[in-house]
């Protein structure tokens, strides 16, 4: 028999982790070896992508694990969604799950029958076209991962869980379709402040434009009063109307930038933003200064517009910068328009000052062999340029700084 080796699992009384890939037919046999797994803590399924069975016929067939009292980490991937079945309530030592489940204010309350979990991974938070917010709140819960709202629920979701100190893969999605603005008394309010988060990370901003600027107002309310953020990463699309089936990538605007320096918390060390407009240099004027900021990478839509004033005012605004990435998300004008773009800005720079060594820096720039590189790639460490603009800067405003003092 196929499935004979689950049936042996009922002689592992110490067995402590379990992983298995199976179909439906496969779980009444693991369900008659559960009993002796007592000592199980880890429990991972893994479904293959033809499972033939209803929501509410899956979660039926899941119920033995309810009998696995002892389990701190529950995955269920590739599984069809379902809402927190009644059996989950029984897994009182659980830390971690992670499954399809579809979370809403009025079923979250049975995740508050396990004191001990902290984090969730693979959920929807669905509160219905007024963002209703929900009865119980779970502060314990510090970590979701691959999470999906639409954009009117974000404050609900905010509000269930406000002791969230990681946040990542979130996706944030409109109908696409929904034409009719909502009625003003139809709009949640503004979220309130995750004040323990440290990492957000945005798996997609999937939005029509006309959303965009709410979303990114509630974005700011939300870390705003995040004392403790250090990584921002915030990628943006938004719905395409000329194919319903696809998303395109929209952009930030240098005032989105702009505000985003200004709001974020002190203790930022990296941000990134894909994507950006045609960057100028309002997006760095004005800017405060942001010591703590290690990390930037900005990714744009259009080449951008940023003179040697722009450059500048990046610098000074970011005096503990390490770590510089400009980069198009596609590049039209290929790699080497793209390195000219760069080069020319270090020219500029170095030419401020009229230094005697800028000729010599540009001779040995000319003769530096360059790897190449390619935007949609992850190794944004390979980046030789945007390290040479970071010099650059530097050396404009020491430049500046020694001038100042002479004077």
């Amino acid at each position: 028999m196929v499935w004979s080796p689950l049936l042996q699992l009922s002689r592992m009384e110490c067995l402590q982790e379990l992983s298995v890939r199976l179909d439906g037919s496969g779980l009444p046999y693991l369900a008659r070896s559960a009993a002796n797994l007592s000592g199980l803590q880890t429990l991972g399924l893994c479904f293959d992508s033809g499972l033939l069975l209803s929501n509410d016929a899956f979660a039926a067939g899941l119920s033995f694990i309810g009998g696995l009292v002892g389990l701190s980490c529950l995955w269920l991937r590739d599984s069809p969604s379902m809402a927190p079945p009644a059996w989950l309530s029984s897994l009182t030592a659980l830390t971690h799950i992670e499954a399809n489940l579809r979370l809403s204010p009025g079923n979250v309350a049975a995740l508050a029958a396990l004191p001990a979990l902290q984090q969730l991974q693979g959920v929807t938070w669905t509160a219905g076209g007024g963002g209703a917010l929900p009865a119980a709140r779970f502060p314990s819960i510090a970590v979701l991962v691959r999470c999906s709202v639409h954009h009117s629920e974000l404050p609900s979701l905010a509000a269930a869980f406000p002791g969230l100190r990681q946040v990542t893969e979130l996706t944030i999605f409109d109908d696409g379709d929904d034409d009719e603005e909502p009625h003003p008394a139809a709009v949640p309010a503004a979220p309130a402040a995750w004040r323990s988060l440290q990492t957000l990370t945005t798996r997609g901003l999937k939005l029509q434009e006309r959303h965009m600027a709410a979303v990114f107002n509630w974005l700011l309310r939300l870390l705003r009063g995040a004392s403790e953020l250090t990584s921002l990463d915030l990628g943006c699309w938004t719905w395409d109307v000329d194919n319903d089936e696809e998303f395109a990538p929209t952009a930030f605007s240098d005032a989105d930038v702009a505000a985003l320096l200004a709001n974020a918390p002190a203790t930022l060390t990296s941000l990134k933003a894909c994507s950006v407009a045609a960057l100028t240099a309002a997006a760095f004027a004005g800017c405060p200064p942001r010591p703590a900021l290690k990390t930037m990478f900005l990714r744009w839509m259009a080449p951008p517009r940023l003179n040697t004033a722009g450059l500048l005012a990046l610098g000074r605004a970011l005096p503990g910068l390490e770590r510089l990435c400009l980069r198009p998300i596609v590049e039209d004008d290929g790699l080497d328009g793209e390195q000219q773009r760069k080069r020319a800005w270090i020219e500029q720079l170095d030419a401020l000052g009229g230094s005697a060594a800028a000729g010599r820096r540009r001779r040995r720039r000319r003769r530096r062999r360059v790897q190449p590189s390619f935007a949609g790639a992850d190794d944004d460490d390979s980046d030789e340029d945007d390290t040479e603009l970071l010099r650059a800067i530097r050396r404009a405003l020491a430049r500046d700084a020694s001038a100042a003092g002479v004077r």
